[in-house]
């Protein structure tokens, strides 16, 4: 079975119940802290917070921990792919899925056709 990184263009699609998400509700939510911020943030003042923490809590989500080496990794693949506009929780995301041998899960256009990326729309 394969394992994904849930970025938060995946985490907010997943959120709003989007059909083309629905095949990842059962799986095993990986993230990172600033992807959940992320989230947050995207429903900040639109959706109750008591919501938002639900949703979140019922993710149960791994959350990975960022170590030196991993924030060099990300600056520099940020870098190299300077012209696709990357953010730096994205690059971080990316970098942390490579590492633990998960596909990174996102909608996000900069990443469309990149190599370890299931991308959804």
């Amino acid at each position: 079975m394969r394992r994904f990184f849930f970025d938060t263009y995946a985490l907010v699609e997943l959120a709003q119940g989007k059909p083309s998400y629905e095949r990842f509700r059962d799986v095993p939510v990986v993230t990172e802290l600033y992807n959940l911020y992320e989230l947050i943030h995207a429903f900040a003042g639109a959706v109750p917070e008591g919501r938002i923490r639900t949703f979140i809590d019922d993710l149960n989500p791994n959350l990975l921990e960022p170590d030196l080496d991993d924030l060099f990794r990300a600056s520099d693949f940020k870098r190299a792919h300077r012209r696709r506009r990357i953010s730096y929780v994205d690059a971080l995301g990316y970098v942390l899925a490579r590492k633990h041998g998960l596909a990174f899960l996102t909608g996000d256009k900069e990443f469309e056709r990149m190599e370890n990326v299931e991308f959804v729309r």
